[in-house]
């Protein structure tokens, strides 16, 4: 195993902080001497560890700090960091048997468990030495039972968490996973940190909540609730594996399973099983089913799907169940097909958008790249989901890498378009858009190519260029979807024909991790917003006539607090009488903030569950502005212009 190759979170890998007991202190990896000791009060990047399954003995695992070294044991008990991954850096995860939900780790090399103190840390102990921990992963996620294959979702009446759809549709399959409050006293941003002690409040710091979309959490019993307590609480239990697995037990140590109809609860059962086990996949806009997305032409009319299935635009400028569409991963949409009666879709309105990657800007790249940063592959490169279709992909065409002064796009990668028959839509110069492509097809590659420049004309908008680089989709005037017939590059101003948007349509609110500092991005000093957040903060959406987001920030009176961009590169937050439910064509509502582009932002996506956040409220002419992250936590605005413009981790936010 390389010491920088990437993994999949909850798949292969499942990042966490260790948390001592009783101190409340966590395992920390120094930079000087490499030196190991339990002194962080909070959960940073030296706090990090991804528990990482050994490919070749996958019920093992190696503990990987955030410099890319493992923890090692010898034969005396010493530990120290080894760029190497072999027998002595070998570990096995052991559980409390009461469901307290505190973990062992033992050496698998020589049988000894790693134990610690405020000064010292070794791997001696022959009894097991229990430990918390605090997760330091994305928060919304998809969550499927193992068994039945069949993704939970909250039931419409908002009362019951069901396994039962084949495929993760809508906000009511996005749940987020919560852990109880880490500190005595705990704000957003940089407020000081002091931990909890005792060996009973550190092990419930590792216990884990599931929290619906309405905002209600799941109780034992299968019942729901509007506060976090102890009956909402699960010890969370990772068992190694191709793919790794999980398993919740409640406080007095039965597991959660599913029952009947897939009604998600407690049994009695103290003793885990195939119906005890679950897959968790992050709720991302290129894994499982992330995101639903709409697509418009430059009159503000929708994309849809007409009599026997013809793809078109009509003048349709409400959005419905039949302008909707799915992005997807490659890797994850071979043979899986959609209910249209489960999910109350006609099978005709639905297509999958599936991310290949390849060419153009690749978030992992540029992480890679950073020099604090191993998430590199063994060979230097990236190790990337579109490695099985490479042959499929043309490179005789120029790809952007960054935002630069002479092109209008920034590329990120190629994508599919499926139908329900499980045909692709095949953009060729001979034969215009057909939806008559199969798997392997060279001409169901396009790209999808994101408009950098800001103008009114042009927000929010993308071109779909074809594999070869000679074609672009086009809406025509009486709706048809057409080539262009014309040679596409990125240093051409494309025609208004050529322009679509895409709108997000299955989350109410969303949380920003930053790719740099491992942070949330939170509330800081005087509101301004800061990437060292601990603790993450939800930021709920509204979708802007012109097809922009704004985000809000809840206040602690029930009032909400706005993003604003400040000219002078500031990014905060701004007190506000609206809400992000208020209707922006509504009138009544209406004031100077619904004609201002300082509070107006764009996502654009890069896969890999990546984005980059624009500000309409450019500091310079028509130029990109993108939310940037230092290493210290500050937050700005800032116009890509190091190495001529091209992105870098400080620009990259995990969603």
């Amino acid at each position: 195993m390389s010491n920088n190759e990437i993994y999949e979170d909850f798949n292969e890998c499942l990042k966490i902080g260790i948390l001592h007991i009783p101190s409340g202190r966590f395992l920390t990896a120094e930079v000087f001497n490499n030196e190991i000791n339990i002194s962080g009060t909070a959960l940073r990047r030296r706090q990090v560890w991804s528990l990482i399954t050994d490919r070749k003995n996958t019920d093992t695992l190696f503990l990987q700090n955030s410099l890319g070294r493992f923890l090692s044991v010898n034969k005396d008990g010493k530990i120290s960091t080894s760029l190497k991954s072999d027998c002595e850096e070998r570990f096995r995860l052991e559980f409390a048997p009461d469901g307290t939900g505190e973990w062992a780790f033992k050496s698998d090399a020589y049988g000894f468990y790693l134990t610690g103190t405020d000064t010292q840390v070794s791997c001696f102990s022959k009894s097991p030495v229990w430990w918390s921990f605090r997760l330091a992963t994305h928060p919304q996620v998809h969550i499927r039972h193992q068994f039945r294959s069949r993704y939970l979702r909250l039931l419409n009446d908002g009362l019951e968490l069901r396994a039962d759809q084949p495929y993760p549709w809508g906000p009511e399959s996005v749940i987020w996973i919560e852990q109880p409050t880490m500190v005595a006293s705990q704000g957003f941003g940089r407020s000081p940190n002091i931990p909890l002690v005792g060996k009973a409040a550190v092990s419930r710091l590792g216990r884990v909540a599931f929290r619906m979309p309405n905002g209600k959490y799941l109780k034992s019993n299968g019942e729901m609730c509007s506060e976090m307590d102890d009956s909402t609480l699960f010890s969370f239990e990772y068992r190694p594996g191709n793919p790794g697995t999980f398993a919740f037990r409640d406080q007095t140590g039965h597991y959660l399973t599913t029952i009947g109809p897939g009604t998600t609860k407690v049994k009695t059962n103290t003793n885990i099983g195939k119906e005890e086990l679950f897959l968790i996949e992050h709720a991302a806009l290129q894994v499982g089913n992330p995101g639903t997305f709409a697509f418009r032409d430059q009159t503000g009319h929708y994309l849809t799907t007409i009599g026997p299935g013809t793809t078109k635009v009509k003048t349709n400028t409400n959005i419905g169940k039949e302008e909707l569409f799915l992005i997807e991963h490659a890797a994850l949409q071979v043979g899986i097909e959609i209910s249209a009666n489960q999910h109350e879709l006609d099978e005709t309105a639905i297509f999958q958008l599936e991310y290949i990657g390849g060419m153009g800007f690749n978030a992992l790249e540029a992480i890679a790249s950073n020099p604090a940063s191993t998430l590199s592959g063994p060979d230097g490169g990236v190790n990337d989901s579109s490695a099985s279709n490479s042959s499929l992909i043309n490179n005789n065409h120029s790809i952007t890498n960054g935002v630069h002064s002479d092109v209008y796009f920034l590329t990120t990668g190629f994508w599919r378009l499926r139908s329900r028959s499980g045909k692709l839509w095949k953009l060729a110069s001979s034969s215009g858009v057909k939806n008559t492509s199969s798997d392997g097809d060279q001409e169901s590659l396009f790209e999808m190519l994101t408009v950098n420049k800001v103008n009114d004309k042009q927000i929010r908008q993308i071109v779909f260029r074809s594999n070869d680089g000679e074609q672009s989709l086009t809406a025509r005037k009486l709706g048809a979807v057409s080539t262009s017939g014309r040679l596409i590059d990125e240093t051409q101003l494309p025609s208004s024909d050529e322009l679509f948007n895409i709108i997000l349509t299955n989350r109410t609110s969303i949380v920003f991790l930053s790719s740099l500092t491992g942070g949330f991005l939170v509330r800081g000093k005087q509101n301004i917003l800061d990437s060292n957040g601990v603790a993450y903060e939800p930021f709920y959406i509204r979708v802007t006539k012109r097809h922009t987001y704004k985000f809000f920030a809840r206040n602690p009176n029930s009032t909400y607090s706005i993003w604003a961009a400040s000219l002078d590169g500031t990014l905060q937050l701004e007190p506000t009488h609206q809400t992000p439910t208020d209707d922006e064509n509504n009138k009544d509502t209406e004031d100077t903030i619904n004609n201002d582009l300082k509070y107006e932002f764009q996502l654009h996506f890069l896969g890999h569950s990546r984005v980059l956040i624009q500000s309409l409220n450019s500091q310079r002419g028509n130029s990109i502005s993108l939310v940037k992250s230092e290493v210290k936590g500050d937050v700005k605005l800032d116009i890509p212009s190091g190495g001529g413009g091209d992105i870098t981790i400080n620009y990259i936010w995990e969603i």
